[in-house]
């Protein structure tokens, strides 16, 4: 504590400070992910939460690690950029702002990487997705940002939002949450090493003011990523399926074609043909409409009382 402290008083947090007041000045800090919501969040008193699990195999994580180099990525920076893409295919929107944590183990002892405890930071990341620009650059761009933000990690993600709830007099939240275990500093540690107390029989987290939880690590070669959500706020069935277009993402960018991709189509099946279904019929549909307003006339009202561009929605 008495580091920490120590820290505070030093020139880092100060800029830091800095850096975030005027972020929150600018309004480049962007809310959470809109994803729909089934509830109210008030309502729900005792959440309780289920994991999904995405699993990318040894041979593929390499192919993707390699892509990600390329790239000019950190896997983690590849998986949380994966993340967000996913995020955005379920309505996040194109600006938000994840939750991440960052390692803190202030060098005050020879063995601190080696003991056991909480050294981790809240820290604000603000997504912006460009489809102008393919994965790889709107990737570049993120990772770019988690940098520059990592440089201003003196001023935690929790005082960030003391200070957003300060000025706006609500309590702002940040629910949706990104934790990545790879690249730890003690060479061959990794999610392996949960095994030497046995199989995992059952894991989940239960963060408060979370509502959406990742955590990424490597194990045995490959990378698993537990996602654990709070079912009862979302829709039915909404984070199977954002866990399995997590998964399906993944398994695209083996392809190194699939990262000039603008966007990506993630829905499930059934999603996926009513959309094309959708498709199918707008020129028909477009067709007769256009026919009925010409019986109709130019200067003739619509039958819904509009111009027609209801057949979209």
């Amino acid at each position: 504590m008495a580091a920490l402290e120590a820290a505070r008083a030093r020139k880092p947090a100060a800029r830091a400070k800095a850096y975030w007041l005027e972020r929150l000045d600018s309004g480049t800090l962007w809310g959470h992910p809109e994803l729909p919501l089934a509830k109210d969040p008030s309502a729900i008193t005792t959440p309780r939460f289920t994991q999904r699990v995405v699993r990318v195999p040894e041979p593929r994580w390499a192919v993707l690690k390699e892509h990600a180099a390329a790239a000019g990525l950190t896997p983690s920076g590849l998986l949380f950029a994966a993340y967000a893409e996913t995020l955005a295919c379920w309505g996040a929107g194109p600006r938000f702002t994840l939750t991440t944590t960052v390692a803190n183990r202030p060098p005050i002892h020879p063995r601190i990487l080696e003991s056991v405890g909480q050294y981790s930071d809240p820290m604000l990341v603000s997504v912006e997705l460009d489809r102008g620009a393919p994965f790889a650059e709107r990737a570049k761009a993120l990772q770019e940002r988690l940098r520059t933000d990592l440089d201003n990690r003196h001023f935690s993600g929790i005082e960030v939002l003391r200070e957003l709830g300060r000025r706006s007099g609500g309590q702002p939240r940040m629910p949706f949450a990104f934790n990545s275990a790879i690249g730890y500093p003690l060479a061959g540690v990794d999610g392996s090493a949960l095994e030497l107390f046995g199989p995992e029989v059952h894991t989940v987290s239960q963060t408060p003011q979370t509502w959406l939880n990742v955590f990424a690590m490597e194990q045995h070669g490959g990378v698993v990523v537990q996602l654990d959500g709070v079912d009862e706020l979302f829709p039915s069935g909404l984070l199977d399926d954002l866990a399995q277009g997590y998964q399906r993402l993944l398994d695209l960018l083996a392809d190194d074609g699939e990262w000039n991709n603008h966007s990506f189509d993630l829905l499930p099946a059934e999603q996926r043909e009513r959309r094309h279904a959708r498709q199918r019929h707008r020129p028909a549909a477009a067709a007769t409409a256009a026919a009925a307003r010409a019986v109709r006339g130019p200067g003739a009202p619509h039958p819904a009382g509009g111009s027609g561009d209801h057949l979209d929605r």
